[in-house]
């Protein structure tokens, strides 16, 4: 469910553009009927519209994990929660963990990069197909070996 993009020295995971055209076009739909049925203007459809994808792009579009040459970097909200420069990362391995949320426990797949320092940086990559994960851990490996 998530995009991935491959260019051979940059990996990005975020959201596809799939991911964010199918909403905008329902809520295009949506915003059509809103005007005709319910009378309301253009100019307030368009606004209420152009809010709800602002807030859509912004939701999707401002998530994602860039593994480049240097670091790797997750943002939520276009904002940086975390940042790791692979010159302190000693290890990368795929591993299942288990994930506990809303009361249910599941198993799912992590990128752990272990640090010099004793400490981990896991990154969820469920979501991603095998073959995907396999290409990370094979990238974050490289990165390491590098250093």
């Amino acid at each position: 469910m998530f995009g991935f993009s491959d260019s051979g020295y940059l990996i990005t995971i975020g959201a596809s553009f799939g991911d964010v055209a199918l909403p905008l076009a329902l809520g295009a739909v949506v915003a059509f009927f809103v005007h005709r049925d319910a009378g309301w203007s253009w100019l307030r459809v368009g606004f209420g519209f152009g809010l709800f994808a602002a807030f859509l792009c912004a939701y999707y579009l401002g998530d994602r994990i860039v593994f480049g040459p240097a670091h790797v970097r997750e943002t939520v909200w276009f904002r940086e929660v975390g940042r790791v420069e692979w010159r302190h990362v000693q290890e990368a391995k795929l591993e299942s963990r288990e994930v506990t949320g809303d009361g249910q426990r599941w198993s799912a797949m992590h990128l752990v990069l272990a640090l010099r320092t004793g400490d981990e940086w896991t990154l969820d990559v469920d979501g991603l197909g095998s073959v995907r994960q396999l290409r990370l851990l094979e990238f974050a490996k490289a990165q390491v070996a590098r250093r």
